[in-house]
């Protein structure tokens, strides 16, 4: 069955209150949030973070639409199986970042020179340069907290830190060195490992991109539905 012979076919079930509702609570806001999840991976920013054991802003498409609409989600995949598909494939290779950035953590912590070179950076000599006492860098005083957290950074490819993060100071002075560690023989593997995974969900992320704006270009174009906007009803059409 074609694209156009679909729309038509589900013409009279699927109204054009539902088609924006559709596109309000389901497809907008999964857009807007894959194409968000898009420039992170870009990045290579996997917005990894250790103590939650999650990826902060890469989350499985669904979780991209508000709890309350999760109905609607439904439905329209009902209409449009292929969509889940797309999702499904989406999903698999979310969850294989996360699970690489998981084995990076570890491979960073047991197996890298990372705590020889903390070690020398909060050495009082080199805090003395910073301008800066331990204390006032890290919230934990506990020094196998610090190389999680700075491990948490190397692993998302950090940029330089804004000033107000407490250890900006440190992370932007010894930056290059840290992020260095990617390529120690002990973690270089699982470092490929992430970028291998997030390079696929790039391409499943714009997959799913391009099947939603296809969803809603059709449905727009039968139902005369704009993408974003107030949708004037008919009197045959709200009675």
């Amino acid at each position: 069955m074609s694209e156009k012979d679909r729309f038509r076919k589900s013409e009279r079930a699927i109204g054009p209150r539902i088609v924006r509702a559709w596109f309000d609570t389901v497809i907008n806001p999964m857009l807007k949030s894959l194409r968000a999840e898009h420039d992170m991976l870009e990045r290579r920013d996997w917005t990894w973070q250790f103590h939650r054991d999650q990826l902060e802003m890469i989350e499985n498409a669904a979780e991209y639409v508000d709890a309350n609409a999760v109905d609607n989600l439904e439905q329209l995949l009902a209409f449009f199986p292929e969509l889940k598909g797309k999702i499904d494939d989406h999903d698999v290779d979310r969850n294989q970042l996360l699970d690489a950035c998981r084995a990076l953590q570890a491979a960073i912590v047991t197996n890298s020179n990372l705590e020889n070179i903390y070690k020398r950076v909060t050495a009082p000599e080199s805090l003395s340069d910073l301008g800066r006492e331990i204390r006032t860098l890290f919230i934990s005083e506990e020094p196998l907290e610090h190389i999680n957290l700075l491990t948490e950074y190397i692993v998302n490819n950090t940029r330089e830190l804004p000033y107000y993060y407490t250890v900006s100071a440190l992370w932007n002075r010894y930056r290059e060195e840290f992020l260095k560690i990617l390529d120690h023989p002990s973690v270089v593997s699982q470092s490929r490992k992430a970028i291998e995974v997030g390079e696929q969900l790039v391409k499943s992320n714009e997959a799913l991109v391009k099947r939603l704006k296809e969803v809603r270009e059709g449905l727009s174009l039968e139902h005369d539905v704009p993408y974003v906007g107030a949708l004037e009803l008919s009197l045959r059409d709200t009675i």
